[in-house]
C-alpha cells in the first residue's frame, strides 16, 4: 500500500514499517507493540465488561419480564374462572327458574285442563289473562337474568384490562430503563474504545510517517549522491581531438559557451530566429515563471550540442553540491539549477527502442550505478521522485533516436510527473517532422556556433602540446593560407583541424580529404604497418599512410556504415549481431582498438556498437557507395523518410563519386520536384513571408539552417504549405552548393553536378554566390529557372543562359533591360518577372510570342503604351507602376475579353490623370474618357480576379458600378477607399480582406457575395460583429473565412466594455444559420463574440481552434455542422450542441481516449447525426502487460453507448481507430477507401447494430468481409472488383436469410483467366448460381456487362436499373432471373422495347422515364404476355410523340391498335405525374383497373376514362375544386378517393355522377378532406342545387374512412 509523507509518496506499507529487519529501529517496534498490547488488552476488558453489563441487564429483563407474564396470566386465569363462574350460575339459576316455572304452568293447565275444556267458551278471558301474566313474568325474570350475567361479565373484564394495562406499562417501563441502561454502557465503552484506537493509530501513523520520511529523504539523498557521482566520473571529461582517441580533458578546461539564439514559433506555425540569445538558466527552464515541460535545442553535427548538455550536467552537480564547487558555471544564475530536486541525463541512441523514459533513467543510470535487488528497490524510488520531485531531463540525439513513424516523436513522460522539464537536443532536420507539433514545444533553441572562436582554438592547442611550441597566430595564418574558415564554426571541425595541424598533416579543405586524415590517425593507434596508395580510387586516400595495410577493414567498415545508415530505418547503435554482418571478429577488434568503433555493456549478455561520431559514419556510408558498383539506387531511396536524411551523405558522395551523387539526389528529390517547382514559382512572384521561413546564414558555413513552416497537405497550398516549399527549394539549392563546393575540393568531375534552378538570393554568402555562378556556367543549357535577386549578373552573361536553355527555361527574374528582350522570343517560359523595365513597345512585340507565359510581372516603371496580352496569360501582375486611368479601363477590358479566368495584380500602383499624351493609337489622345469608362462597365468582368495593395481612391473610382467576379483588399486604406463602391459591384462573389480595423463597420457588401475571406485581420469587437450582421442580412448561403484574426475586446474597470455587450445582443438577434463559418488561428475574444449566436456551420482548423471553441458550441442553437482538425490528447473537453447533424473530423491525429469521449458525446445528443473520419489517426500506447488501459475504458464506454443513431463515414483509418470501434453499436458505416475495407473486414461482424454498410475502393481476390447479421442495407460506391470478390459478397448477402437491399454504384468488374485457363467470371457465377438470392433487392447504376453476366440466371428477388444503359444491357439476361417478382426502371428509350422479362414479374415500375409511345407499348404488350396479374407503375413518365405534318405519327397509331387488339385486364396500371401522351397512348385499352397519383393525372385523365371498356377500379388522389369533369368509365364497378382534399361541389358533382350508372357501384373514401373554403360567395346557390340533387340520389354503396367533418356535413341526410 503506498502512503503519503508531507506530499512525497512513502516507499513502504504498513508491514515494511513494522519489520524489525527492514526499519532497524528496536526502541519504535519495542513501543509500537507495547502500544498495540495496551489497546488490546483494552479492547479486550471493554469487550468484557460490555458483554458482562450486556447479560446481566438480559437476565434482568428475562426474570422480570417472565415475573410480569406470570402476574398477567395468573390475573387473566383467575379472571377468566370468575367470568365462566358467574356465567355458570347465572345460567343454572335460570335453567332452575325456567323449569320451575314450566313445572308450574303445567300443573295449572293439567289442572284446569278440565275447567278449561269445560268452560272453554266461557273462561278464556281467565286463562289467557294468566297466560300473558305468566309469560310477562318469564320474560322478566329471563332479562334480568341475562342483565346480571352481563353486569358481572362486565365488571370482571374491566378488572381483567385495568389489571393488564397496569401490568404491561410496568413491563414496558423496566424494559425501556434496562434497554437505555445497556445502551448508555454499551456506547460508553465503545467510546472509550474508539479513543484508545484512535490515539493509537496516531501514534502508529506518526511512528510511520516519520519512519517514511526519514527514510524517504535518506533514499533520495543516496540517490541524489550516487548521481553526482557518476555524471562526475562519466560526464566530466570530453575528448579534445577527434584523432586521438582518449585524449580528453576536462570540460571546464575547454569548454567555451555557445551561442543560443531563440527560435519563435509564430501563431501560424513558422519559425523565426531572434535576436534573444539565453543568457541565463531561467531562460531555459521558465517562461513567465511558468515551468517550461519540452525544451528543444537544435543544431548541425559537430555544433556542440552534446558537450552543451554534459556541461549542463556538471552545472547541476555543482549546484546540488555547493560545498564542492570545482569550476565555474555555464550561466551566472547557478540557483536556477538548485530548484530542481534530480537531474537525469539520457543517450538516446543507446535506447533506441525504449519509449519511456523512465524505463531509459532505469537501463542507462539505475542498472549501471546499482545491482542486485538494490536496482528494483532504486526504480520503485525512482517512480516516486518522477511524480512529486522537480527534475530536468536532458536527452540527447533525438535525430538519433529510432521510432515507429505512427507513434509520439518524443520520448513519453507520463502526464502524472508534472514537475518535469524535458531538454531534448537534435539536428534541424529531425524538426521538419510532421508529429512534432508546435504546441509540444514550450522553447526552441538552437545551436549556432560558439561565441569565441579564438578561445577554444587556444584551449584545443594548450590542450595538445606539451611546450606550446605552436601558437594560435600561427594556426590561423594556416586557416587564411588554405581557405579554412568556414571549418572554425563547428568545434568538433575547429578542434578536428587543429588536431591535424599539430599533427603537422595539410589538406586542400575538402571534408572527405579531413575524415580520411581522422580514420589514418585511428588506424595509426592499432597498428604499425604503414603504407601509401599507389594508385588510390579516391584523391582523399593519397596522403593517408597506416589504412592502406588495413584497407581491408577500412571496406569492412564502409559496409556496415552503409547497412546501418540505410537500413529500414536509421541506426547509429547497433547489436554485435549487425556488426558481424560486415566485420569479421578480427576486423572488429582493431576497430574497437583504433576507436573507429566504440563498444558500450547494456547487461552482462548484450553490449551496443557505435561509430565515433555520426558524420564519420556518413563518410563511410558514402565511401561504400562511392566504390561499390552492386547498390540499387532504388533500395537507397526506399529507406529515406526524406532528402534531408542523407544530405551529408551526399556532400560526401560528391567529394568522392560526383556521378553517383547526382543520381541518388535526382531520384531522393523525384517526390520533392512538386514541391520545389512550387516553391520557385512563389519565390519568384515573391508571395512568402520572410518571418515564415527561417532561413539563417551563418558565416563560414555551408548550409542553410532552414525550418520549414508546418505542411498542411491539402490540395491548395495553403500559407504554411507555401512556406515549406520556399524552404524546400532553397535547401536543395544549398545542398548543391555544400556539394559543388566539395566536389571542387576533392578534384571530381563537377559537370555530372547538373542544377536546374538558380536563385541569386539575399541570404547567400559571397563564396557562396561565387560557387553558385561556377555552377551556372557549368549549366548553362540546363537551365530551367534564373531568378536573380540580390546578385546581378551581366547582361552578357544573362544572355547567354536565355540562347544556351531555349529548350528548357521555364521561369525567369531578370532585370529590364530592352536588350535583353529580343533573347526571349520563341522562349518556352511560363514565369517571367522584369525588374524595372524600359522601352515597353519592344516589349510589348516580345511578349505575344510567348506562347505559353501564364505569369507576367512588371516592376517600377510606367505604363502607356500598348502591352499585347499573352495568350496563354493567367496572370498579370504589375508592382509600383504608373498609368493612366484610360490604360488601366482598356487593359482591364482587355482581360475581360479573354474566355477564361484571370488573375490582376496591382500592388503600389498610382493612376495619373488623362492629360499624359503618347504616341499609341492604343491610348488614343482624341479618345474621350468616358467611352473608356463606358466601355469598362459594359464588358463582363465577372471571370476576373483583382488584388489590390495601397490602390489610391481614383482606383476604386475606376473600379464602381464593373461586374468584378472576386477582389482582394490587401490593406486597410484599400478596405477604406472601397467601402462605398463594393455594393455596386453587381457580379461580385468573393471578397478578401487584410489590415486593422475599429469603430463600426462600414462596408456595405454587395447582395451577390459568395465568400468573404478576412486574413490576418486585427479589429475590434464592434466593427467584426458589425460585418457578422451585415453578412446575416444577405439572406442566402454566403462562407466567411477568419484566418489569424485577432479581436480586441476592450474591458473596463467595471467589467466588459458596453459595446461589446451591445455588439453581442445584436448578434444574437440575427438569424446567422446561413454563414458556414471557417476560422484558423484567430484569438479567445472571437469565440466570446460568437457565444450563443445562431452559426449554420463551423469549422475549427487547428487544435488551439477547438480547444478555445470547446465551451462556446453548445451555446450555438443552429449549429448543425462541424469540422474539426487538429491534434487531440486526455479526454476529450468539447460540448455539442443539440441541433448537430453532422461532426466531420479532418486530418485529426488524436488519442483513444479522445475519440472514444467524442463518439460517447455524439451518442448523448439521442438523434441522428453523421460522423466523418477522414484521415483520422488514433494513437494508443501498449505496455508490457498488455493493451493500453486507457484504451481497455473508453472501449467498455462504447460499448454501454446505444450508437445504432450514429452515421460513421471513415477515410483513411487507422487500425487503432477500428480496434476502438470494435463491438460497438453504430447503426450506419461508410468504408471510402481500398484499405478501410480491408482492415475493417474482420471486426465488421460484431457491430451488433449495423443496418447500413457503404464500400469504396478496389477490391481483388476472394471476398473476406463478414458481413453482420443485423445488414439490411449495402452499397459500392465507385468500386472496382474482381468477379471472385464480388460473387463472394453476394453469396455472403444470400446468407443474411432477410430482405437486404444491395446497391452497385459505378462498379467495375475486373475479369480475369485462372491458373487453369478458365474465366473467373465463370466460376463466380457457378458459386452464385447456387445461392437463394430472393431476398435481395439489388439496385444498378452505371454497371458493365460483365456484372450483368455475372448475375445472369441468379435469383435475384427485387431489381433496380438506374440509368438507360443498365437496362440496354440487362434486357438480354432479365428473362433468366427466375425469381424476379419486382423490376424498377430508369433511363430514356427510344426503338421498339427489346427487355425480355421473366414469368415470375410481379410488379414494374418505371420512375423519371422519357421514352417513345413505340417502346412504351411494346413494353405493356410483354407485360400481357405474362399471362398472370402484374402492376405497372409510371412515375414522371414522359412519353415523346412527335406529329408529322400530316397528322399523327403512324408508329403511333400502330402501337395504339396492337394495345387495343390485347387484353390488358390483368394489368394494374398506377400512375404519377404521367404525361398527355401517356393518357393518349392508353385511350381506349382494355386497363381493368387504374390509379391515378396526382391531381394532373385525374385532369389529363378524365376525358379518356370513357373510353376504357374493361375499367372496372379507378383510385384517385390529389386537389380538386369546381365541378368534376371526370367522366365514369360505363361498367365501374370500385371508385376509391385516396387521400383527396376537395371542394363540396367537386365531391357532390362526383357522386351524383355515381348514382346516374345503371349498375351498383362501391365508392370507397380513404382520408378525405373536404374544404368548404373552396367556395366563392357566388356559388352558394349552385351548391344548394347539388344539395338537392345529392338527398334524391342514393348513396346506400358508399364507404368512408377518416372524412373531415365537412364530409360528414356533406353527406348529412343523403342514403349514404
Amino acid at each position: 500500500m503506498e502512503y503519503t509523507i508531507k506530499g512525497n509518496i512513502g516507499i513502504d506499507d504498513i508491514e515494511d514499517i513494522e519489520s524489525t529487519e527492514m526499519d532497524g529501529s528496536d526502541v519504535l517496534l519495542s513501543s509500537s507493540e507495547a502500544c498495540v498490547r495496551e489497546v488490546i488488552a483494552h479492547t479486550i476488558k471493554g469487550n468484557d465488561d460490555i458483554e458482562s453489563t450486556i447479560i446481566e441487564g438480559s437476565d434482568v429483563l428475562i426474570a422480570s419480564s417472565e415475573a410480569y407474564v406470570r402476574d398477567v396470566i395468573a390475573h387473566t386465569m383467575k379472571g377468566k374462572e370468575d367470568i365462566e363462574s358467574t356465567v355458570m350460575n347465572g345460567s343454572d339459576v335460570l335453567i332452575a327458574n325456567t323449569e320451575a316455572c314450566v313445572r308450574e304452568v303445567i300443573a295449572h293447565t293439567i289442572i284446569g285442563k278440565g275447567e278449561i275444556e269445560s268452560t272453554v267458551m266461557g273462561g278464556s278471558d281467565v286463562l289467557n289473562a294468566n297466560t300473558e301474566a305468566c309469560v310477562r313474568e318469564v320474560k322478566y325474570n329471563t332479562i334480568k337474568g341475562k342483565e346480571d350475567i352481563e353486569s358481572t361479565v362486565m365488571d370482571g373484564s374491566d378488572v381483567l384490562f385495568a389489571s393488564s394495562e397496569a401490568c404491561v406499562r410496568e413491563v414496558i417501563a423496566h424494559t425501556m430503563k434496562g434497554k437505555e441502561d445497556i445502551e448508555s454502557t454499551v456506547m460508553h465503552g465503545r467510546e472509550e474504545f474508539l479513543t484508545l484506537v484512535d490515539v493509537a493509530k496516531r501514534e502508529i501513523q506518526d511512528s510511520k510517517t516519520k519512519k517514511g520520511e526519514e527514510k524517504y529523504a535518506l533514499q533520495c539523498k543516496e540517490f541524489h549522491d550516487m548521481l553526482i557521482e557518476h555524471y562526475r566520473q562519466t560526464q566530466g571529461t570530453v575528448s579534445v581531438s577527434p584523432i586521438w582517441d582518449g585524449h580528453d580533458k576536462p570540460i571546464h578546461n575547454v569548454f567555451v559557451r555557445p551561442n543560443l539564439i531563440h527560435i519563435k514559433i509564430e501563431n501560424d506555425g513558422s519559425r523565426r530566429k531572434t535576436d534573444n540569445g539565453v543568457l541565463k538558466y531561467k531562460d531555459l527552464f521558465y517562461k513567465e515563471n511558468k515551468l517550461n515541460k519540452r525544451v528543444i535545442i537544435q543544431g548541425e553535427p559537430g555544433m556542440g550540442k552534446s558537450t552543451l548538455l554534459s556541461k549542463f550536467v556538471l552545472d547541476w552537480c555543482e549546484a546540488a553540491s555547493p560545498e564542492f564547487q570545482e569550476y565555474i558555471a555555464n550561466f551566472s544564475d547557478l540557483e536556477t539549477l538548485q530548484g530542481f530536486t534530480f537531474l537525469f541525463h539520457l543517450s538516446l541512441r543507446d535506447s533506441p527502442e525504449i519509449y519511456e523514459v523512465l524505463k531509459m533513467i532505469k537501463s542507462q543510470l539505475i542498472d549501471k550505478m546499482y545491482d542486485g535487488d538494490e536496482r528494483k528497490q532504486v526504480y520503485t524510488l525512482l517512480q516516486h521522485i518522477m511524480k512529486t520531485e522537480k527534475i530536468i531531463i536532458c536527452m540527447d540525439g533525438l535525430n538519433e533516436w529510432a521510432t515507429n513513424l505512427n507513434s509520439d516523436p518524443f520520448p513519453l513522460i507520463a502526464t502524472c510527473n508534472k514537475q518535469c522539464v524535458a531538454l531534448i537536443t537534435t539536428r534541424p532536420w529531425k524538426m521538419v517532422d510532421k508529429r512534432i507539433k508546435d504546441s509540444g514545444i514550450d522553447l526552441l533553441i538552437e545551436v549556432s556556433g560558439i561565441i569565441d572562436k579564438e578561445q577554444l582554438a587556444i584551449f584545443v592547442l594548450k590542450s595538445l602540446q606539451t611546450n606550446n611550441s605552436k601558437s594560435y597566430t600561427e594556426f590561423m595564418s594556416y586557416v587564411e593560407e588554405q581557405k579554412l574558415q568556414h571549418f572554425l564554426a563547428s568545434p568538433w571541425l575547429l578542434t578536428l583541424l587543429v588536431s591535424v595541424w599539430i599533427n603537422s598533416q595539410h589538406f586542400s579543405g575538402s571534408l572527405c580529404e579531413l575524415n580520411c586524415i581522422l580514420l589514418d590517425n585511428l588506424f595509426r593507434k592499432a597498428t604499425t604497418h604503414e603504407g601509401k596508395f599507389s594508385h588510390a580510387q579516391f584523391r582523399c586516400l593519397k596522403a593517408t599512410n597506416f589504412i592502406y595495410p588495413r584497407v581491408e577493414i577500412l571496406n569492412s567498415l564502409a559496409k556496415l556504415a552503409f547497412e546501418c545508415t540505410f537500413s529500414s530505418g536509421k541506426s547509429l547503435v547497433f547489436s554485435k549481431e549487425k556488426v558481424l554482418e560486415s566485420l569479421s571478429q578480427e576486423h572488429l577488434k582493431f576497430s574497437l582498438q583504433a576507436g573507429i568503433l566504440s563498444e558500450r555493456y547494456i547487461s552482462s549478455q548484450q553490449s551496443q556498437f557505435s561509430f565515433l561520431h555520426e558524420t564519420v559514419q556518413e563518410f563511410l556510408a558514402a565511401f561504400h557507395i562511392a566504390q561499390s558498383n552492386g547498390i540499387s539506387i532504388s533500395s537507397i531511396i526506399e529507406t529515406m523518410r526524406h532528402v534531408l536524411e542523407i544530405s551529408q551523405v551526399f556532400i560526401y558522395l560528391c567529394g568522392l563519386h560526383t556521378e553517383k551523387a547526382s543520381t541518388i539526389l535526382d531520384s531522393a528529390v523525384y517526390d520533392l520536384q512538386g514541391d520545389i517547382s512550387h516553391g520557385l514559382s512563389l519565390y519568384v512572384k515573391g508571395w512568402y513571408d520572410e518571418n515564415k521561413i527561417s532561413v539563417f546564414h551563418e558565416e563560414n558555413t555551408n548550409f542553410f539552417n532552414i525550418v520549414p513552416a508546418k505542411h498542411n497537405e491539402t490540395e491548395n497550398y495553403d500559407l504554411d504549405s507555401n512556406a515549406q516549399c520556399v524552404s524546400k527549394a532553397l535547401l536543395f539549392q544549398s545542398l548543391l552548393i555544400a556539394g559543388f563546393k566539395e566536389a571542387e575540393a576533392s578534384d571530381q568531375n563537377v559537370s555530372y553536378l547538373v542544377c536546374n534552378d538558380f536563385i541569386f538570393h539575399e541570404y547567400l554568402h559571397d563564396s557562396e554566390l561565387v560557387d553558385l555562378k561556377s555552377m551556372l556556367m557549368n549549366n548553362t543549357s540546363h537551365v530551367r529557372s534564373l531568378i536573380l535577386q540580390s546578385y546581378r549578373l551581366q547582361t552578357k552573361e544573362i544572355l547567354t543562359v536565355l540562347q544556351m536553355s531555349k529548350a528548357c527555361l521555364t521561369r525567369l527574374k531578370i532585370p529590364g533591360h530592352h536588350e535583353l528582350y529580343r533573347a526571349l522570343c520563341d522562349l518556352k517560359i511560363t514565369e517571367l518577372v522584369l525588374e524595372t523595365y524600359t522601352n515597353v513597345p519592344v516589349l510589348s512585340d516580345v511578349i505575344q510570342y510567348l506562347s505559353m507565359l501564364s505569369y507576367l510581372e512588371l516592376k517600377k516603371g510606367n505604363l502607356h503604351d500598348e502591352l499585347c496580352v499573352p495568350v496563354a496569360l493567367k496572370h498579370f501582375s504589375l508592382y509600383n507602376i504608373s498609368f493612366s486611368a484610360r490604360y488601366l479601363s482598356r487593359l482591364l477590358v482587355r482581360l475581360s475579353s479573354l474566355d477564361r479566368h484571370i488573375r490582376c495584380d496591382l500592388r503600389d500602383c498610382y493612376v495619373e490623370s488623362d492629360n499624359h499624351k503618347t504616341n499609341s493609337a492604343y491610348d488614343g489622345g482624341n479618345m474621350d474618357i468616358l467611352v473608356v469608362r463606358r466601355d469598362l462597365l459594359s464588358c463582363d468582368m465577372s471571370r476576373i480576379e483583382l488584388f489590390v495593395e495601397n490602390g489610391s481612391r481614383a482606383l476604386y473610382e475606376l473600379l464602381r458600378g464593373t461586374s468584378i467576379g472576386i477582389l482582394a483588399l490587401i490593406t486597410s486604406n484599400d478596405v477604406s477607399f472601397a467601402a462605398d463602391i463594393l455594393p455596386t459591384l453587381s457580379k461580385l462573389e468573393k471578397l478578401y480582406i487584410w489590415g486593422t480595423y475599429k469603430d463600426r463597420c462600414a462596408l456595405q457588401l454587395p447582395p451577390t457575395l459568395q465568400c468573404l475571406s478576412l486574413q490576418e485581420v486585427e479589429c475590434s469587437t464592434e466593427w467584426l460583429g458589425g460585418l457578422f450582421i451585415k453578412l446575416s442580412s444577405l439572406q442566402h448561403q454566403v462562407e466567411y473565412n477568419l484566418g489569424n484574426v485577432a479581436v480586441n475586446i476592450g474591458v473596463t474597470e467595471d467589467g466588459p466594455d458596453l459595446t461589446m455587450l451591445a455588439v453581442q445582443r445584436e448578434l444574437l438577434s440575427c438569424d446567422m444559420s446561413q454563414v458556414e463559418l471557417y476560422i484558423e488561428n484567430v484569438s479567445r475574444d472571437l469565440y466570446e463574440l460568437l457565444r450563443g449566436t445562431s452559426i449554420g456551420i463551423l469549422t475549427l482548423r487547428t487544435t488551439d481552434d477547438v480547444s478555445l471553441a470547446a465551451d462556446i458550441l453548445p451555446t450555438l442553437s443552429k449549429l448543425e455542422k462541424v469540422y474539426i482538425s487538429g491534434t487531440f490528447k486526455d479526454r476529450c473537453a468539447i460540448q455539442l450542441p443539440r441541433t448537430l447533424q453532422c461532426l466531420s473530423l479532418q486530418k485529426v491525429e488524436c488519442s483513444a481516449e479522445w475519440l472514444g469521449g467524442l463518439l460517447i458525446k455524439l451518442f448523448l445528443l439521442q438523434h441522428q447525426v453523421e460522423c466523418v473520419l477522414c484521415d483520422c489517426s488514433v494513437s494508443k500506447i501498449d505496455t508490457e502487460d498488455g493493451p493500453d488501459a486507457t484504451m481497455l475504458a473508453v472501449q467498455r464506454e462504447l460499448l454501454s453507448c446505444d450508437m445504432s443513431q450514429v452515421q460513421l463515414y471513415i477515410q483513411n483509418g487507422s487500425r487503432d481507430l477500428y480496434e476502438l470501434l470494435c463491438d460497438t453499436s453504430i447503426g450506419v458505416l461508410e468504408l471510402a477507401t481500398t484499405d478501410d475495407v480491408s482492415i475493417a473486414a474482420d471486426i465488421l461482424p460484431i457491430f451488433s447494430k449495423l443496418k447500413k454498410l457503404v464500400l469504396w475502393g478496389t477490391l481483388n481476390d476472394r471476398c473476406d468481409i463478414e458481413l453482420p447479421r443485423t445488414l439490411q442495407f449495402l452499397s459500392l460506391q465507385e468500386v472496382e472488383c474482381s468477379a471472385e470478390w464480388l460473387g463472394g459478397l453476394l453469396i455472403k448477402l444470400s446468407s443474411l436469410q432477410h430482405q437486404v437491399e444491395f446497391h452497385l454504384c459505378d462498379v467495375a468488374l475486373n475479369i480475369s483467366d485462372t491458373e487453369d485457363g478458365l474465366d473467373a467470371t465463370v466460376l463466380a457465377v457457378q458459386r452464385v448460381l447456387t445461392c437463394d438470392m430472393s431476398h435481395v433487392k439489388l439496385y444498378i447504376q452505371n454497371g458493365s456487362r460483365d456484372l450483368y453476366e455475372l448475375l445472369c440466371d441468379t435469383s435475384i428477388g427485387v431489381l433496380e436499373l438506374a440509368t438507360t444503359d443498365d437496362v440496354s444491357i440487362a434486357a438480354d439476361i432479365l428473362s433468366t432471373l427466375s425469381k424476379l417478382r419486382k423490376l424498377y426502371i430508369w433511363g430514356t428509350f427510344k426503338d421498339r422495347c427489346a427487355i425480355q422479362l421473366p414469368r415470375t414479374l410481379q410488379c414494374l415500375s418505371l420512375k423519371k422515364v422519357e421514352c417513345s409511345a413505340e417502346w412504351l407499348g411494346g413494353l405493356l404488350i410483354k407485360l400481357n404476355y405474362l399471362n398472370h396479374h402484374v402492376a405497372c407503375v409510371l412515375c414522371d413518365c414522359a412519353v415523346s410523340k412527335s406529329d408529322t405534318k400530316y397528322g399523327l405519327n403512324v408508329t403511333m397509331l400502330t402501337v395504339q391498335r396492337e394495345l387495343l387488339s390485347i387484353d390488358m385486364s390483368r394489368i394494374t396500371l398506377i400512375v404519377r405525374n404521367g404525361s398527355r401522351e401517356l393518357y393518349e397512348l392508353l385511350r381506349g385499352t382494355s386497363i381493368e383497373t387504374l390509379s391515378l397519383r396526382a391531381t394532373d393525372d385525374v385532369s389529363l385523365a378524365a376525358d379518356i376514362l370513357p373510353t376504357l371498356s374493361n375499367l372496372e377500379n379507378l383510385d384517385i388522389w390529389g386537389t380538386f375544386k369546381d365541378r368534376c369533369a371526370i367522366q365514369i368509365p360505363p361498367i365501374l364497378r370500385v371508385l376509391s378517393l385516396h387521400r383527396v382534399e376537395c371542394s363540396t361541389e367537386w365531391l357532390s358533382s362526383l357522386l351524383i355522377k355515381l348514382s346516374s350508372l345503371k349498375h351498383q357501384v362501391k365508392c370507397q373514401l380513404f382520408d378525405v378532406v373536404v374544404n368548404t373554403s373552396y367556395a366563392d360567395d357566388g356559388q352558394d346557390e349552385s351548391i344548394s342545387v347539388v344539395r338537392k340533387e345529392l338527398l334524391s340520389s342514393d348513396f346506400s354503396k358508399l364507404n368512408h374512412r377518416n372524412g373531415s367533418m365537412d364530409l360528414y356535413q356533406l353527406l348529412r341526410g343523403t342514403s349514404s
